[in-house]
């Protein structure tokens, strides 16, 4: 860690430098100030204290998480609580009046529109009308340009391109509000990202873990590792169909090639139980080759 520790005054950026695993990395920890009230200071916010950090760190590569507190794309990152329905309004298919009601209206523009079978008004462009506020829609569009210049990625989206990843409940509502977008320098190296199963309580918020590999791990210092299994006896075919029956008993409980995480967790354990296994028959033809030559030393031994 470097001499480069930033708070910003009202506590809701702080940010570091540091070098881990060949990577020059700039951390920064995110709090934006809630949409629903202060859309005017989401986007303060990010024109004066996000972009300046963002536009000190130089070469190193950045990485920032956090509560943004808006969603970047609202219809697959948010949902939105139930329309109640109507007292007394029955279920199934619309039941057509017993006597002539004056038919409700939508105003779209100047013009009128008639719905006779919609027991409700609704806008006629709802159809196609997006989803979130306008407010939030345009604190993304301001984030995006500020990504787009810093070169900045929704690391959950690039491994998740269509999954509702939700990170805050409330109620029937949810939405993904707390993220984290790295250089595109460092999507090579991003291994994981998605929100624990539950909340750690009392927060409402769903944790959010990100991994990345490192860059040059033939730099680290590694230790000696395990033993080598000796395998001198098993040079036979029936000592080689052996071997492969353990692997492929071991293999058995490997996750799926697509569970990246999965298979380097499982990873060490499977070159353990493969390294005892072949200890275990290693010694077992080291013993019955020694009984197979102990009748011939005896008849070596054994006077004429």
């Amino acid at each position: 860690m470097d001499n480069s520790f930033f708070k910003e005054a009202h506590g809701r950026l702080v940010g570091a430098r540091c070098s881990w695993g060949g990577h020059k990395l700039a951390l920064a920890s995110v709090y934006g100030p809630s949409g629903a009230n202060h859309p005017a200071a989401q986007r303060s916010f990010i024109a004066s204290s996000l972009t300046p950090w963002l536009e000190q760190q130089g070469d190193a590569r950045r990485v920032v998480g956090g509560n943004f507190n808006f969603t970047m794309d609202a219809s697959i990152d948010r949902r939105a609580a139930p329309t109640p329905r109507a007292p007394n309004r029955p279920l199934g298919p619309t039941v057509p009046p017993p006597f002539p009601q004056p038919l409700p209206h939508t105003m779209r523009g100047s013009q009128t529109q008639q719905h006779p079978l919609n027991p409700s008004p609704r806008p006629a462009a709802a159809a196609g009308r997006q989803p979130g506020s306008s407010s939030e829609r345009a604190t993304a569009r301001i984030f995006n340009e500020v990504a787009s210049r810093f070169d900045l990625r929704d690391a959950f989206r690039i491994l998740h391109p269509t999954t509702r990843g939700y990170t805050y409940h409330h109620g029937d509502q949810a939405s993904r509000i707390d993220r984290f977008h790295v250089a595109q320098a460092l999507v090579p190296f991003l291994l994981h990202c998605a929100p624990a199963s539950s909340p750690q309580q009392p927060s409402d918020h769903l944790p959010l873990a990100i991994k990345l590999l490192s860059a040059c791990p033939c730099s680290q210092q590694l230790g000696p590792g395990p033993p080598r299994v000796k395998v001198g006896p098993m040079l036979g075919g029936p000592q080689r169909q052996a071997m492969e029956e353990i692997v492929k008993e071991c293999t058995s409980s490997a996750p799926s090639l697509q569970d990246e995480q999965g298979l380097i967790a499982w990873w060490p354990s499977f070159k353990q139980e493969v390294a005892r296994k072949v200890g275990f028959l290693s010694r077992a033809l080291r013993s019955a080759q020694r009984l197979h030559h102990q009748p011939e030393q005896r008849q070596r031994q054994s006077p004429l």
